[in-house]
């Protein structure tokens, strides 16, 4: 039980140190994935929810993907259009109530287009985030997080990863997007490492 112990205190400690480095899932409006802020009055919008892989295990190339995004403004007709990559089988999915889907082969990074969400903004909001969480009913309750399914057959592994936000009407590197998160009790934890 103490090596587990360790092993998760170092894991944590080393994500910690260089979260650069760590995958996430987040709002873009690019699809370079490298803007994460837009302005809206009214008219079409469009916006791209991205894997984008770090130098963690999720580098070499992700499989599946959990998550949820909120913040779509009340009035917005938005139309999800999932990476024609995804498991048809699979589909339809709603990304506001949670999404867990898979890809039938490998998507190396840097960023995987995972949604493409199109529509008709029909009023202008104030600053809103549009935010990555967990799925609101996660397929494994012991990851509450967005995550990342590995290519590592027959494995699978999963991967918590961050979930960032775009900003609409404001500007991303001075908006706080914070979202409150579930505390974690040493029970619950403890009952992840439990044979």
């Amino acid at each position: 039980m103490k090596c587990r112990w360790i092993f998760v205190v170092l894991t944590v400690a080393c994500l910690a140190a260089n979260p650069a480095s760590s995958s996430h899932i987040g709002v873009y409006f690019d699809t370079a994935a490298s803007d994460c802020d837009l302005d809206v009055v009214t008219g079409p919008v469009t916006w791209y929810i991205f894997a984008v892989l770090g130098e963690d295990a999720a580098g070499a190339g992700i499989l599946g993907f959990e998550f949820r995004q909120i913040g779509t403004p009340a009035g917005w007709f938005i139309n999800w259009i999932p990476n024609p990559a995804l498991c048809d089988l699979c589909l339809p999915q709603d990304p506001t109530v949670g999404v867990g889907l898979h890809f039938f082969t490998c998507q190396p990074g840097p960023a995987v287009l995972l949604f493409t969400a199109s529509g008709f903004a029909s009023v202008s909001p104030p600053t809103t985030c549009l935010s990555i969480l967990p799925h609101s009913t996660p397929a494994n309750p012991a990851f509450t997080c967005p995550l990342v399914i590995l290519c590592d057959a027959p494995t699978y592994t999963s991967l918590c990863v961050s979930g960032t936000s775009g900003v609409i009407n404001g500007d991303c590197a001075s908006v706080s997007c914070t979202i409150a998160v579930e505390d974690r009790t040493w029970t619950g934890v403890k009952q992840l490492y439990q044979n």
